[in-house]
């Protein structure tokens, strides 16, 4: 593993990398004001080890990619307001120029064409990626994702976990997240407190003002909007993963993924939030691992519209 810096427009992007670079790309994407290091490095050097080049990376406004200090944060409860309204949501940026980021890594790193994987806000990207730059991917992989986020059903779960930095005192602040993280969890699969302490302390010590940066991406998921037609043009390989019991993105946005894209397969794993449990991780490395080395097997079929999807 390395750490390294790209420029993607006028960007920096933190990122690193797993493996092999002779080897074919996988680029993972990552969720709503979370660091790249919230995707295990078990899992990126399980995917390394199955034959892939692995780059993980900071999303702008987060980590230690650049932060747009000079774009005032929206507010969360103006824009939910705003959004029950049927008003144009204020946002700094958009999922799509958060796409587009991807691009400018994927060209820094001089990469023709990548597989992606993305988590929650990461699978929204992704998504993005694979239809408007279709040429440039060669699998999808969603995983906890959605074509859209209804946030204001989600309020509860969505402030503690939002809440801004409370400098003096960080033991409560990070015990403050980590409750908010633990209710995401699942059931049967859940990761520890302490696992997920150790996490924040470590994402901290990366980083301590993500707070604007959440709210920033916030908006842009709310901004963007609904994406059901756009992902009907998906002809790509996909693959949707969606935990059984994610309290944050029900596995009934999982299903709506997978009803817009066409040849797309959906597993639900049952007993698992809106996590990355350490007990899924060999699964989760062996499952995309499959689906990626079967992507040049892909052929465009017609799907009909009775056509059972692969639970």
């Amino acid at each position: 593993m390395s750490s390294h810096y790209a420029l993607s427009g006028q960007l920096r992007l933190a990122y690193e990398t797993f493996g092999n670079a002779q080897h074919p790309a996988v680029i993972l994407v990552m969720g709503l004001g979370a660091q790249m290091i919230a995707w295990p490095e078990a899992f990126c050097e399980g995917l390394a080890q199955r034959g892939y080049y692995v780059i993980r990376f900071d999303n702008r406004d987060i980590g230690q990619s650049d932060k747009l200090h000079h774009l005032r944060p929206p507010g969360l409860l103006s824009n939910i307001l705003r959004h029950q309204l049927g008003l144009r949501i204020k946002t700094a940026y958009t999922l799509s120029d958060m796409a587009r980021d991807v691009i400018g890594l994927m060209d820094w790193l001089k990469l023709k064409k990548a597989h992606l994987v993305g988590a929650s806000m990461g699978g929204m990207i992704s998504q993005i990626v694979a239809t408007r730059f279709y040429g440039r991917v060669i699998s999808l992989t969603s995983i906890m994702s959605a074509p859209e986020v209804p946030i204001p059903r989600r309020l509860p779960f969505l402030l503690p976990w939002q809440g801004p930095r409370k400098k003096h005192c960080p033991h409560a602040d990070i015990q403050r997240r980590v409750n908010a993280l633990t209710r995401l969890s699942g059931t049967a699969l859940k990761t520890s407190p302490q696992l997920l302490t150790e996490r924040l302390q470590r994402a901290l010590a990366r980083s301590d003002d993500d707070h604007a940066g959440t709210l920033r991406q916030t908006a842009a998921i709310m901004g963007t909007g609904s994406r059901h037609a756009e992902l009907r043009e998906i002809r790509v390989p996909t693959l949707i993963i969606h935990g059984g019991d994610d309290a944050l993105i029900p596995k009934s946005y999982g299903i709506k993924t997978a009803q817009c894209i066409r040849q797309s397969q959906i597993e639900l794993i049952s007993g698992m939030g809106h996590d990355l449990p350490p007990a899924i991780l060999n699964r989760l490395v062996s499952r995309i691992s499959e689906h990626m080395d079967t992507a040049h097997s892909f052929r465009t079929k017609k799907r009909g519209v009775t056509r059972p999807f692969l639970f």
